[in-house]
């Protein structure tokens, strides 16, 4: 994608060539895995273990030098007509699940918008629809008020858990085969952070006030969407997108680009295999 993008950039602009540089941060004793090939002659990058020489580094003032750091639209796809309630990826097959308004269903769906499978739900218009995939395929939805059902490969659907309260999100812990489920108590709009593993059992129940909160300090009325991305980062989209590191402290927000037809409205949200975030707008 890397490689496709940056011929497409050198297309438009064929005034003058750019050279790219590509850069992670990462901590210096990651390796890459094998699956990424090596990048094409004439010339590469080499990765190695230990102290990265300062000098390899561009300074952002040195001439000819610009920064990409601007938030790029690289694909668009059409999944129907009706609003975007839900969205997440799949990542062992590289399709999205969507629940759009004014339907009963999650939907399974291609990169090109076809619809590969239906999934009934007991969700009233009015109540978030969160869901989330397990890395073996198992899917993990809301079946109605305060219960969540799970739905493996083979498209049989069991119950995973009843809940003391609505789940409003849920989201994939990148390094362990565990999903959090965020849960609000509307009597006090205290937020509880359940972990629980691929058999539904509960490990970890944390509270924290401050994720659904805006910047004046109160809830939102939501709906509230959250995931985590690749670097452990928290991200919650509500009407803007807000991104926590995984501490709970705050690191950029994102508010739409300057090119919408209308204001930005951002609900169902997921990231991909390379940590792109991906916005239901």
């Amino acid at each position: 994608k890397i490689q496709s993008f940056t011929r497409m950039y050198q297309r438009d602009m064929q005034v003058e060539k750019y050279a790219f540089i590509l850069y992670a941060n990462v901590s210096i004793d990651s390796t890459i895995p094998e699956k990424f090939p090596g990048f094409p002659l004439p010339f590469s990058l080499q990765f190695t273990k230990g102290t990265m020489n300062e000098n390899f580094f561009v300074p952002p003032n040195a001439v000819g030098v610009r920064l990409m750091q601007e938030m790029l639209e690289v694909d668009k796809i059409d999944v129907g007509t009706d609003e975007v309630k839900t969205l997440t990826y799949q990542l062992n097959d590289d399709t999205f699940w969507v629940y759009l308004s004014d339907e009963t269903c999650y939907k399974k769906c291609s990169r090109t918008g076809d619809v590969l499978f239906e999934q009934e739900a007991e969700v009233s218009a009015n109540l978030h629809k969160p869901i989330c995939v397990f890395p073996n395929g198992n899917v993990v939805f809301r079946k109605n008020y305060n219960c969540l059902n799970q739905v493996n490969a083979r498209k049989k659907e069991t119950k995973f858990t009843n809940l003391d309260h609505a789940p409003v999100c849920i989201y994939l812990l990148k390094d362990k085969d565990e999903i959090v489920v965020a849960m609000m108590d509307p009597t006090d709009q205290e937020v509880s952070m359940l972990n629980f593993n691929s058999s539904g059992q509960c490990l970890n129940v944390v509270i924290n006030r401050r994720l659904f909160k805006n910047a004046d300090g109160e809830v939102s009325n939501g709906p509230w969407n959250m995931v985590e991305n690749i670097n452990r980062d928290i991200i919650v989209s509500n009407k803007e997108v807000t991104v926590f590191d995984q501490t709970g402290k705050f690191r950029f927000s994102y508010v739409g680009s300057g090119n919408l037809k209308s204001p930005f409205n951002s609900r169902g949200i997921c990231t991909d295999a390379v940590g792109n975030i991906l916005i239901a707008d």
